[in-house]
């Protein structure tokens, strides 16, 4: 474990500036650089029902920050650096509200969840009562406890729980709560952090993050809008139940390859986002305690690191390889955890899109760490979702198990990015592929393990049959995106270059279309395709027709002239080609590998009787003549082609 921990913790000096831990520190420089977002507020809700003694609630919570240095703690810029205070006293007022509708209590817990803390003046921890409206069940309320993650992470949450509930029962009784003595606080462990954790101490294992990470690509899924320039935090949460005989046969299936079920979890999330984004290679973050030692077991802190787990999906493999690579990874991972995710992106992330959160961009994590429920004497306690608006990633997957060993997932999704429909969808193919991988053959290839559900395939078909034998044919993006939607884990293209599913086809064409845009190419567009039959070839006459334009098939064995010839005479504005050429023939030419600039999307779908492309004869009886086919006319012959 590298600079392992021998001896103690030992307590820091309170005499002067205490420093930040590394996981605080990046928050700090966050919030200094954009200060007033709620991005990092952690939010427990509770539905209580029943008789709640307020002013045993407020001896609890005074108990519970004077217990905690963290929930003290105040921070302040030092030298243009980080520093905590911790106060030895510091008021945290339990607020009630009384709305006077549903409406009303609805609106005053979504704005507390979302309202910004002040880090230079706290407290960092609220406490908020809102009881129903008039003529709602009568004693119910819901209490809301709100923290800065810069001093809590998941695991605290749970002791948060614990002892709340401890100190509640304590006042109600009027009796001594029986909560044993904290060994160290959490700026002791930040001081004994940055003093074991210097560059010499962390390089070997910064060594194999930059051999494992090199080269790493962004996660690039389809998105329902435009991706913003600068990314926002706004989010909003889906959740489904994964039933218990999922669970359990999931977690027997990683058993038998030594496996866990946390790595099990992250493999069927890392296939699903593989065949959302058409991605065989991948990336998704996930957090680990950051508590390897006793002393910190107890401690309501920012202790929570997160790891990268790399993945290269190999389709025509089993889901007994996909979880041996996975295991291995993390285990890997797990084995380098020193480095502090913050200064990981310092050393691999210098050049930093503000689009996108560096290097991960979705996160997968098994909540196991000990989470005691809330119980309150006399009051009826369920914790529910809180009406969060804010992710930390494009999509973020927690799964937390339940007393009948099923688990309850969790997906906070970027609302600047996708529909609520697109993430239930998103789910619906994690649910359904985890249970063929849980139960099937780990030896059977991974493209021949579905991930739509019955109700889903059905409509898709129905659909299709529908399109079919209608009188209008659709262009064919819409006629494609049907069979996208009907078999996405299909094969769709195999060549010596390599196999792609319709759905990587899909998002790899997607990507292509948003260049072509990019350079200008719009309705009817000319677009020569210069390429030699393979994977490639596909992906850029499906490209060039998802932006709109037409293409002009190329032939590299063609005299120089020939080609300038068919390029003039079509028009023909931009060359796809999979060689380094700038121009052909005088056009300029782009290699069909090329990353789009921005996530500005391709122009709308062309109309059936929009030109798809321009073939031309051989000219072997005179001057080639161009022959110019619709979107109709080729939907119209696949369909006819199916169904006759």
């Amino acid at each position: 474990h590298g600079p392992a921990s021998s001896g103690p913790v030992p307590r820091a000096p309170r005499d002067g500036a205490l420093p930040l831990s590394f996981a605080q520190e990046r928050l700090w420089f966050l919030d200094e650089f954009a200060p007033g977002s709620g991005e990092y507020n952690v939010v427990t809700t509770l539905r209580l029902t029943g008789a709640l003694d307020l002013p045993a609630l407020r001896t609890a919570v005074a108990g519970l920050v004077a217990r905690h240095e963290a929930l003290r703690t105040t921070f302040t810029p030092v030298d243009g650096r980080g520093t905590q205070t911790v106060h030895a006293h510091l008021e945290v007022p339990v607020r009630v509200a009384e709305p006077g509708s549903a409406e009303e209590a609805d609106a005053a817990l979504r704005a507390e969840a979302i309202r910004p803390f002040d880090l230079r003046t706290g407290p960092l921890i609220r406490v908020l009562l809102v009881r129903d409206a008039p003529g709602a069940s009568p004693g119910g309320a819901t209490l809301m406890l709100t923290l800065h993650h810069i001093v809590t992470d998941g695991w605290s949450m749970g002791i948060v729980a614990r002892e709340l509930s401890e100190l509640y029962a304590s006042a109600v009784r009027g009796t001594a709560p029986g909560l044993p003595a904290l060994p160290a606080h959490y700026p002791d462990y930040a001081a004994w952090q940055r003093a074991r954790l210097t560059d010499t101490a962390l390089e070997p294992h910064l060594a194999y993050w930059r051999q494992q990470l090199d080269g790493l690509p962004v996660l690039d899924l389809p998105t329902d809008r435009p991706r913003p320039a600068v990314r926002s935090g706004r989010g909003a949460l889906h959740s489904f139940p994964v039933p218990r005989e999922v669970a359990v046969a999931l977690g027997e299936a990683a058993r038998r390859r030594g496996a866990t079920l946390s790595m099990a979890l992250t493999a069927v999330t890392q296939l699903v986002l593989a065949r959302h984004g058409g991605q065989s290679d991948l990336a998704v973050g996930t957090a680990v305690s950051g508590r390897d030692r006793t002393e910190l077991e107890g401690l309501v802190g920012f202790f929570v690191n997160t790891l990268v787990l790399r993945s290269r999906i190999d389709e025509a493999a089993g889901f007994g390889a996909l979880l041996d690579q996975v295991r291995g990874t993390t285990l890997a991972a797990f084995a380098h955890q020193e480095v502090p995710f913050s200064r990981l992106v310092e050393e691999l992330a210098p050049d930093r899109d503000p689009s996108r959160t560096p290097l991960v961009q979705a996160a997968v994590t098994l909540q196991n760490a000990p989470r005691d429920s809330f119980a309150l004497p006399g009051l009826l306690v369920e914790e529910t979702l809180p009406p969060v608006e804010t992710t930390p990633f494009d999509l973020n997957v927690e799964f937390e198990p339940r007393p009948d060993d099923g688990l309850f997932a969790v997906v906070s999704y970027s609302t600047d990015l996708y529909e609520a429909a697109t993430v239930a969808r998103l789910a619906g193919h994690w649910l359904e592929l985890a249970t063929r991988l849980a139960t099937g053959d780990p030896e059977r290839p991974l493209h021949e393990v579905p991930m739509l559900g019955p109700a889903e395939h059905a409509e898709a078909l129905t659909a299709a049959e529908g399109r079919a034998t209608g009188s209008r044919p659709l262009p064919v993006p819409a006629a494609f995106a049907a069979r996208v939607a009907e078999h996405p884990d299909a094969l769709a293209v195999s060549s010596p270059s390599g196999r792609l599913t319709y759905a990587e086809l899909d998002a790899r064409a997607e990507r292509l279309a948003r260049v072509l845009a990019e350079r200008g190419v719009t309705a009817e567009s000319r677009v020569g395709v210069l390429l030699e039959r393979s994977a490639d070839l596909v992906v850029a006459l499906l490209a060039v027709l998802k932006s709109g334009g037409a293409y002009v098939p190329l032939h590299a064995a063609s005299p120089e002239e020939r080609t300038r010839s068919l390029l003039a005479r079509s028009r023909t504005e931009l060359v796809l080609t999979d060689r380094d050429l700038a121009s052909v023939a005088g056009v300029p030419a782009v290699r069909v590998d090329t990353a789009p600039v921005s996530d500005s999307r391709p122009p709308a779908a062309p109309h059936p009787d929009s030109l798809a492309y321009v073939m031309y004869t051989s000219g072997s009886t005179g001057r080639p003549k161009g022959v110019a086919i619709t979107h109709a006319d080729i939907t119209a012959l696949a369909a006819d082609t199916r169904w006759h």
